[in-house]
């Protein structure tokens, strides 16, 4: 497993922040922290927002149509401090959002892009479009940003969403290290394959960590999977079999391979056919 650590100190903390795109396993992440130690992890998502506003947007989601659910989403969290960013938001902070944030360690999750890729396609969460059912297709389609991705809402193919939300993530974590913050990258293939691993990994950051954890045993998502399901199906990599030779050609040629070098490499992806450009 690459070192995906910066030099920061090792401080324990009563708050730890989680960031990562949708499908990175932010959900499971977050509830393994919350179960084996006294760290807070800090509002990611509009259930766990508190105040008048988040309590009114909620109230209000619940009773408006189906089509309103993600502007009113947006407008929770417009209101929403730093501190309660929505986990899936590009970090692009301003120099005083970035002092808030540097008193907690900071945790973000990052997946294969070929991986992330075909599991957006199947589950496209906050997806403002229809989604076609071929990967092809929906690699060649736009996707629509809400508001609080923090990306001016515009209109992106899928695999420029994952550069752009990649790159936030390297510009953050320069920005923490100048103001002696932490900030810790988690690939979510080591965390479904060896939860206890990464927790042993992450525990010097957080206040009072268990010394003998327990995972998280099933899907957050109620998918009916295990946490052994969903390591057999990364270690072999299932994903990419569902990648036929034109979606293949398309992540090969858009996604910034130097930014994902970071974390993976060529020989992360058993069917790459070929080397990244």
């Amino acid at each position: 497993m690459p070192d995906t650590r910066t030099d920061a100190l090792k401080t324990p903390h009563a708050a730890v922040k989680v960031f990562g795109e949708r499908n990175t396993g932010t959900n499971a992440f977050a509830k393994l922290i919350r179960r084996n130690s006294d760290s807070e992890v800090l509002p990611t998502q509009i259930g766990e927002l508190r105040g008048f506003s988040a309590y009114f947007g909620r109230t209000i989601r619940r009773l408006a149509p189906r089509s309103m659910h993600e502007t009113l989403t947006d407008w929770v969290f417009s209101r929403a401090g730093t501190l309660n960013a929505w986990k899936h938001c590009a970090t692009y902070f301003s120099d005083a959002q970035q002092k808030q944030l540097a008193g907690h360690p900071i945790f973000i999750m990052v997946r294969h892009p070929a991986s992330w890729l075909v599991g957006l396609q199947r589950k496209p969460y906050h997806a403002l479009q229809p989604t076609p059912p071929e990967l092809a297709d929906f690699l060649d389609s736009t996707w629509k940003t809400v508001a609080r991705d923090g990306l001016e809402q515009r209109d992106i193919r899928p695999t420029a969403l994952y550069n752009e939300k990649l790159r936030s993530y390297l510009e953050f974590e320069r920005a923490m290290a100048a103001h002696g913050g932490t900030v810790k990258f988690i690939r979510f293939e080591d965390f479904v394959m060896d939860q206890l691993a990464v927790f042993k990994d992450v525990a010097p950051y957080l206040d009072n960590p268990r010394a003998d954890p327990r995972i998280i045993a099933s899907s957050t998502k109620k998918s009916g999977k295990s946490a052994e399901d969903y390591a057999r199906y990364y270690r072999d990599q299932v994903w990419a079999d569902t990648i036929d030779p034109a979606a293949r050609d398309i992540i090969k040629t858009e996604i910034d391979w130097d930014a994902a070098a970071r974390f993976y490499s060529t020989d992360d992806w058993r069917n790459m056919g070929g080397d990244c450009p």
